[in-house]
């Protein structure tokens, strides 16, 4: 029960994390063009690593409890850049929730 629960919040946490890496990456460039350059960038590069080391049908899938960690912390770097965009409550909630699920991955998850 607590597997399903936890699953649609990870899958949005995905999101949030792209969200995120695109809108830091917006806020950081000079111009339009630079803007939609970093926003792009940073979006690709973000499911890039998520497709290559933690999407389940991933050939490279890093086992547990490495898949954890990164997981965690890919989050945690998307809290990190809410914070950095003035969206603090935000990020505290996505930090507490990037905890929580990866905890509960952890325990349910098999090797």
């Amino acid at each position: 029960m607590v597997k399903l629960i936890n699953q649609p919040i990870v899958f949005a946490l995905e999101l949030i994390m792209l969200y995120s890496f695109g809108h830091f990456a917006y806020s950081k460039g000079i111009n339009s063009f630079s803007r939609v350059a970093f926003t792009i960038a940073a979006i690709i590069l973000g499911v890039g690593l998520w497709s290559l080391l933690a999407a389940p049908k991933s050939g490279h899938r890093l086992p547990m409890p490495y898949l954890t960690v990164f997981r965690g912390g890919m989050f945690l770097v998307a809290a990190f850049f809410l914070y950095q965009l003035q969206m603090k409550n935000f990020a505290l909630i996505v930090a507490i929730l990037a905890i929580a699920t990866q905890l509960v991955s952890y325990l349910t998850e098999p090797d």
